[in-house]
């Protein structure tokens, strides 16, 4: 007995807190290590002052809520992943969006989300990820039925 404690119950407390590090510190390491394995960095949200164009199934957007909605879903976009896939760049896409720098964002169906490709000035060669966000690809969905517009993916 120590401090009027058994040694079994001490036993128990450094079992318990030994479980804890054993738990916890994975976690930490890969929480450190996120950062070099993660995609989010591939998505950059952009502002409503970046846009000069947007142009949806080859006709630019004029009505303005629109424009200011879908620049809403595109920051709303998650689960990023970066994909491969040759020739994605000459792809015609269903939505383009022309920033202010000359960077150009185009986006085309993907494997029910769609696939987003980013180049222009601020890079040096084209971004290629696969993204979701609901709206955008049932957008793409309805103008695809509409245009009767095939993507192979």
């Amino acid at each position: 007995m120590f401090w009027n404690i058994s040694y079994w119950e001490w036993i128990g407390y450094i079992i318990g807190v030994i479980g804890i590090i054993v738990v916890s510190l994975p976690n930490g390491i890969l929480k450190k290590f996120e950062k070099y394995f993660s995609s989010d960095h591939l998505h950059k949200k952009i502002t409503w002052e970046e846009v000069d164009t947007i142009v949806i199934a080859q006709q630019e957007a004029a009505d303005e809520s629109k424009r200011t909605q879908l620049v809403g879903w595109f920051n709303q976009a998650g689960l990023v992943e970066e994909v491969k896939i040759p020739g994605q760049q000459e792809k015609e896409a269903l939505i383009q969006i022309d920033l202010t720098n000359g960077e150009k964002i185009r986006m085309s169906p993907y494997k029910n989300d769609f696939l987003v490709v980013r180049s222009g000035e601020s890079h040096m060669a084209p971004v290629i990820y696969w993204a979701k966000q609901g709206d955008i690809s049932r957008l793409m969905a309805e103008l695809q039925r509409e245009g009767e517009v095939s993507y192979e993916t």
